[in-house]
């Protein structure tokens, strides 16, 4: 695996010009977060030989993904349960790296509403439909820069906003 970071000559820190090339001090970096990204950064740093700390405001790594043990011996895994698009996913290498097991999806699932009936396989390919469609609107959107700009927000904010203006 070769990331972005990794292509470039690992950075050195030089106190003062009198300095020779071995004097150079190996670069301290404090990465904020410590979700998918923090880490991903703070492994390919690392990789680059900068000595690095990590730091999450949670008493946790793993950002939105992490396994709750909380139900009386039931484990949920919460968070991003699905990478989408394994080849050529930099997210996919990752989990590869660090021995996650990963499962291909059945091409057809089922969905189930909150009372845990199942739901119609009409109704589930009808929120198929409207998911991608609001989907391609985002595209579209960020074709359009008309979400350039504005504070970032989670497509799970803009997707709602999308679907309050189709109501």
């Amino acid at each position: 695996f070769k990331g972005m970071v990794r292509e470039v000559p690992a950075p050195t820190v030089v106190l003062n010009d009198k300095e020779s090339a071995e004097e150079r001090t190996q670069p301290s970096i404090v990465v904020v977060g410590a979700g998918i990204a923090g880490l991903a950064a703070a492994d390919e740093l690392h990789a680059l030989g900068c000595k690095v700390v990590v730091l999450d405001a949670r008493d946790r790594i793993g950002g939105r993904c992490w396994t709750d043990d909380s139900l009386g011996g039931r484990i949920i895994d919460l968070g991003a349960g699905w990478i989408h698009g394994c080849k050529g996913n930099p997210l996919a290498e990752l989990a590869r790296r660090a021995g996650a097991g990963m499962h291909k999806s059945a091409e057809q699932s089922a969905m189930y509403d909150a009372g845990g009936e199942r739901i119609p396989d009409e109704e589930d390919e009808a929120v198929f439909r409207c998911y991608n469609t609001l989907l391609d609107k985002v595209t579209e959107m960020e074709k359009d820069n008309e979400i350039a700009g504005v504070p970032d927000r989670s497509l799970g904010e803009v997707l709602m906003g999308l679907a309050e203006e189709e109501r």
